[in-house]
């Protein structure tokens, strides 16, 4: 277009998705259906390690909120778990019906509400809280939020350090001290690591 503006995708073979596999908790494959233009770990052979790390670090928690959820990479993942609750928001409608398509498809109960982080009023209770906000972090509102919710333990998945160690400073103020930190390269050959961090009251 001479404007500038992206041309919307066009569709010229299938349905438009593309399918995407990681192993559940007992090895089994979970499979994931999305859309072309949806979002999904860059770096697709280590998105099994990070679903892996998250799950390891919100281990032990009968119930699970999974902010940021997009595509329900965790949630899923976390969900095939026997026994764990999940419930996932975001704040793309079609990330959240890639979301409720993938559950279905591999049999977990994870439930999905497509709502603007930033302006929930109050999270639903969980005893952990997974986050995997977008390079500008969560924010004074969505750290105030989480410190008001009941939950003891916050994983926190993050592409960018400098609104990571922001927004830790103020999860830190509020109670929750910094347990483990590990960095994965999921970007290699540039500077960026994605980050998973474990929160705990």
């Amino acid at each position: 277009r001479g404007s500038g503006a992206a041309a919307d995708p066009q569709l010229l073979a299938g349905d438009g998705r593309v399918a995407e596999q990681v192993s559940g908790a007992q090895g089994a494959p979970l499979r994931f259906r999305l859309r072309g233009d949806g979002f999904w770990q860059v770096h697709r052979d280590a998105a099994q390690v990070l679903a892996d790390a998250v799950a390891a670090a919100a281990g032990g928690a009968g119930s699970v909120l999974d902010l940021y959820c997009g595509a329900g990479l965790f949630s899923v993942r976390l969900a095939a778990q026997p026994g764990v609750r999940v419930h996932g928001i975001e704040g793309s409608p079609a990330a959240i019906a890639a979301a409720r398509d993938s559950a279905a498809a591999n049999g977990t109960a994870a439930t999905f509400a497509a709502a603007r982080i930033e302006s929930l009023e109050r999270l639903p209770e969980a005893q952990a809280v997974v986050v995997d906000p977008p390079r500008a972090g969560l924010g004074a509102r969505v750290v105030e939020a989480i410190l008001a919710s009941p939950a003891e333990r916050l994983v926190y998945v993050s592409c960018d350090g400098a609104t990571f160690a922001r927004d830790a400073r103020g999860l830190a103020a509020g109670g929750f001290a910094l347990a483990s930190f590990a960095a994965h390269d999921l970007f290699p050959l540039t500077a960026h690591q994605e980050t998973v961090a474990v929160f705990a009251r």
